[in-house]
């Protein structure tokens, strides 16, 4: 079942991280939130962040660098 999108509201959630595997099982821990790979080719896998069956966000995998570990950040997306 796909949700109606309504304007002026959070719509999707992307997290950046270098740990995809730890932040997998923190939010499924914490959330109880599932996750589905898709492979995307040359630029590597990404994560839906599933909620009840239902698409919530995602998460893509930063590689570090200079050999130091890439700082995690969130994305939000609003319907306009």
């Amino acid at each position: 079942m796909t949700m109606p999108i309504k304007t002026n509201q959070f719509i999707w959630n992307e997290l950046a991280t270098s740990r995809p595997d730890v932040c997998r099982e923190f939010y499924g821990r914490v959330f109880g939130w599932k996750s589905q790979q898709v492979d995307l080719g040359d630029f590597g896998t990404y994560s839906v962040w599933l909620h009840e069956g239902q698409g919530i966000g995602g998460m893509l995998h930063m590689d570090d660098a200079d050999g130091e570990e890439a700082i995690a950040f969130w994305t939000s997306y609003i319907a306009v």
